[in-house]
């Protein structure tokens, strides 16, 4: 039997044969993200080395594309940046994510929402009511509004959510 070889690409798929994401460097990848690119990343860039690419650049546990500050330090030629979960920033380029490697990409179909479902995240997000504050470190005791508290622990082998008002991962409190 041959060893594990963490920088050899392999694509899973589901029972009916699509490939729902490749994995390479112990990362998910949508099965679009040109290949290339997730084996060559600059500094402190992508899902392992940037907070925010780990976060708004995946989908369904895959990632997807970079976010905004580190699209900008490829110069808009790996697209646009990801502001929030599969949304891309505005911007007129023809090497948006959306117009090249995910154009015509169903999202709902990449990934594996047995490691995180984002469309549950962000129904979830939509139920909090306007001036909640995400991302919060600390509670502030002086404050009298409830505060929600949230945040995304990513390690090796998981992705998971804690926070008070979700109820598809590990609850916290």
């Amino acid at each position: 039997m041959d060893q594990y070889n963490p920088f050899v690409v392999r694509y899973h798929r589901n029972h009916g044969g699509k490939v729902l994401f490749y994995t390479y460097n112990n990362e998910l990848y949508a099965p679009t993200f040109p290949e290339e690119w997730a084996k060559d990343f600059k500094p402190e860039t992508g899902p392992a080395n940037c907070s925010d690419c780990g976060t708004f650049g995946v989908w369904n546990a895959a990632f997807l594309g970079y976010c905004v500050k580190c699209a900008e330090k490829y110069n808009g030629e790996r697209g646009n940046g990801f502001s929030f979960y599969g949304k891309e920033k505005e911007e007129e380029n023809k090497n948006s994510a959306f117009n090249t490697y995910l154009k015509d990409v169903d999202l709902y179909e990449i990934g594996d929402t047995g490691i995180f479902d984002t469309a549950a995240l962000i129904d979830e997000i939509q139920t909090y009511e306007p001036g909640h504050q995400f991302c919060q470190q600390e509670e502030d005791e002086d404050e009298e509004e409830e505060k929600v508290e949230w945040s995304i622990d990513r390690d090796a082998d998981s992705i998971c959510i804690f926070g008070i008002n979700f109820d598809g991962g590990d609850d916290s409190n």
